[in-house]
């Protein structure tokens, strides 16, 4: 994805080597290894895309995306079938790629990227899902919520 957008501005926050070898020099990414809470907050609130690229089954409930829904930030997802789907819902408040589809993810990216009135549909309903399912007046819901979805009866 950040090879095939060099003309767009990223802010990349990942300790992982590789990564971090590949964003020297580019001017086009701002490269931090680790953010503390202000800083992560700052950048949620200055974003308008967050792009979870995880693949791993593992992060199967991001708190990552329920901060950026915070903010009214929509997410780009892969379809991990996990928690990251009941957060994020494909055309509602992001938007969600096949299963380790890095092309697909790519043209989701520049779609929401240049269609701005997507992007604000999204980003509205980000904000709305945060609000309905997990701000903390409504824990008691959130976890009827984690329970109706994850625990099956």
């Amino acid at each position: 994805l950040l090879e095939n957008n060099l003309d767009k501005p990223f802010v990349v926050c990942t300790s992982k080597s590789k990564i971090k070898k590949y964003c020297e020099g580019k001017k086009n990414i701002f490269y931090i290894e680790f953010a503390n809470n202000i800083e992560k907050f700052f950048i949620m609130k200055n974003s308008y895309i967050n792009l979870f690229t995880s693949d791993n089954k593992a992060e199967s409930f991001g708190i990552i995306l329920m901060e950026c829904q915070m903010f009214g930030v929509p997410s780009i997802v892969f379809n991990l079938q996990t928690g990251v789907n009941i957060i994020i819902k494909d055309g509602y408040n992001g938007l969600v790629a096949n299963l380790n589809n890095n092309e697909e993810f790519n043209n989701i990216y520049k779609k929401i990227y240049n269609d701005v009135p997507l992007r604000e549909k999204l980003s509205l309903n980000s904000r709305l899902n945060y609000e309905k399912n997990y701000n903390l007046n409504n824990f008691e819901n959130y976890y009827k919520f984690l329970l109706s979805n994850f625990i099956k009866h």
